[in-house]
């Protein structure tokens, strides 16, 4: 692969984010690329109303989004009822707003703000229209970026107030600012002045800036001049990583900046759990889906000991796709050849999974070890009646 190739493919893939994505960085939050029309964006809110039989108009909070039978629901956290807190994923196709795919939160998934990045389609005094989705902006509310709201890219934090969401922060930019926006993580490989290049690419960076030594794991954040240029706005010089984990993330505090991984090695399906700590400037990426608890992940850093590291890159490789944590029912004598049974914890999710066992499926322990009675978290593929085939099971500590 030539290096114009390559370049251009980072450009693409590498995750592309507003500035207030970069002040809350490892929220669990995704942006996406904004540079279309039309772009889809993520939120959550409160179901207020549900058809009968699922398919149809859907109100999330203050906002109608159309679920078909093309829509992916997964309500292996509870069911579809109103008052229950749902993950809405859609797009707005001929003034309709219709739902790619809907997830319903459990209890402990309930964030305290919401999300929501979009196009600014009508500004009605305090009300805001994003991509269909009605925003509150108050006195308090902090706009940033130096532009007319009205045709923007906005990206919002905010909190509700029964179904209203409210504004809290609004970055505003302009649709081809962000889809010039990019954000990696490479190596240093050349300074020429105020050039250094960074996995190949050229980045403008300002003389007061002193380069640090090559080879070192550099995190750029800037806009993109062409497929070989990159204006920096923000750079981050890490540590050299002397570790690279793959996992699954089992556990998170609060916070999220310390993490349980349960890695996983080829060829083996007993891992191991490392502490992993991710400092304020750490740079996630969550192309493929959000860091939380159940997703395989990548993780580049330091050791600090054995069983503990501190992150300088971190990329989701696989998102959840089904996700839950119960006790152990049953175990056949053959774990193999029919499934477990696990009864769900989630006192909004009563009834029994039945998981299916896989040589692949990554365990914290020989699953020799695993016993009636023990309180489990799984995370897998759900299929089509309803089981799940586990790509990872763990003791559960919640």
């Amino acid at each position: 692969m030539n290096v114009r190739t390559r370049i251009s493919i980072s450009l693409l893939l590498l995750a592309l984010t507003l500035a207030l994505g970069i002040m809350l960085a490892r929220q669990p939050t995704f942006i996406s690329l904004a540079g279309e029309d039309q772009p889809p964006y993520e939120f959550v809110a409160p179901i207020v109303a549900i058809p009968n039989g699922s398919v149809g108009i859907w109100q999330v909070g203050q906002t109608d989004v159309e679920v078909t039978s093309k829509t992916a629901i997964d309500t292996t956290a509870g069911p579809a009822r109103p008052g229950a807190w749902a993950w809405i994923k859609a797009v707005s196709s001929q003034g309709i707003l219709r739902a790619l795919a809907v997830r319903i939160l459990a209890q402990d998934e309930v964030p305290p703000y919401v999300d929501v990045h979009g196009i600014v389609r009508k500004v009605s005094g305090d009300t805001w229209i994003i991509s269909g989705r009605q925003v509150r902006v108050h006195p308090g509310t902090r706009i940033l970026g130096n532009r007319s709201p009205q045709g923007s890219v906005a990206t919002v934090r905010g909190h509700m107030e029964g179904t209203t969401l409210v504004a809290d922060i609004i970055m505003l930019s302009s649709p081809a600012e962000e889809a010039n926006r990019v954000e990696f993580l490479g190596r240093l490989e050349e300074v020429r002045g105020t050039t250094w290049v960074v996995d190949g690419i050229e980045i403008e960076v300002p003389q007061t800036v002193k380069a640090p030594p090559i080879g070192t794991l550099v995190g750029v954040r800037g806009q993109a001049k062409d497929t070989s240029r990159v204006r920096a706005e923000e750079l981050m010089v890490q540590q050299a990583p002397n570790t690279f984990l793959e996992g699954w993330l089992i556990d998170a505090n609060a916070d999220k900046r310390v993490w349980r991984i349960l890695t996983s090695e080829q060829g083996k399906n007993t891992g191991r759990e490392v502490r992993v700590s991710l400092p304020a400037n750490v740079p996630v990426d969550e192309r493929v889906g959000l860091a939380r608890v159940g997703a395989r992940v990548e993780v580049i850093g330091a050791s600090l000991d054995g069983e503990s590291v501190e992150a300088s890159f971190v990329r989701v490789l696989e998102a959840r796709q089904a996700y839950f944590t119960g006790v152990l029912v049953y175990i056949p004598e053959d774990p193999y050849a029919f499934p477990w049974t696990i009864e769900k914890a989630s006192p909004q999710s009563e009834g029994t999974i039945r998981v299916w066992v896989r040589s692949t499926t990554v365990f914290d322990r020989p699953i020799s070890e695993y016993r009636l009675g023990d309180r489990v978290a799984v995370s897998g593929v759900r299929g089509d009646d309803g089981t799940i085939i586990a790509r990872m099971i763990s003791h559960s500590k919640r």
